[in-house]
């Protein structure tokens, strides 16, 4: 629909299909005239062409706070915040710690980092982090829908500390 704003009542309310070349990368500007970001739906139909984003989401790195106490990942793409069991329960330690919480740094809907909270602080040494389903039912999902595959994982080795 175009926008209501330019609407007079005569003028068509509904612009025509775009002709897409394969190839070209497009972008899709949608204005919501409200401060949440729910009470629109978008869907496409016909046509050959893929429209979303094909990139498969993955965890990208890891690094871990001074204290060993605390783990940071990096996406390798953007993620629905809300697909973040906030329990922690999306992934699992291979040994050392349990993980007690996770928590996003989500920018209105979606994120490209997260922070795992341990229950105590890691030894220095080897680990792998490796994602689960979730308490929530999912683990990490893209804005497609598309979630981060069960067992990826990344790993870790916290280094050990010099006294000075």
């Amino acid at each position: 629909i175009q926008c209501a704003s330019a609407y007079n009542g005569n003028a068509p309310r509904f612009a025509s299909m775009p002709k897409l070349i394969a190839g070209h990368q497009y972008i899709l500007l949608v204005s919501h005239f409200t401060d949440s970001q729910s009470g629109y739906a978008l869907s496409f139909s016909g046509g050959t062409a893929s429209i979303t984003d094909t990139t498969k989401p993955a965890l990208k790195s890891i690094s871990s706070s001074c204290g060993a106490n605390k783990l940071y990942i990096n996406l390798n793409k953007n993620m629905k915040c809300s697909s973040l069991a906030s329990d922690g329960s999306d992934f699992t330690i291979s040994s050392g710690a349990t993980i007690i919480s996770a928590s996003s740094y989500c920018n209105g809907f979606d994120m490209d980092s997260l922070e795992l909270d341990l229950s105590n602080p890691l030894s220095p040494g080897n680990y792998t982090i490796t994602i689960k389903t979730g308490t929530d039912g999912n683990t990490l999902l893209d804005n497609c829908g598309t979630s981060v595959p069960v067992g990826d994982s990344l790993l870790l080795n916290i280094h050990r500390k010099s006294v000075v």
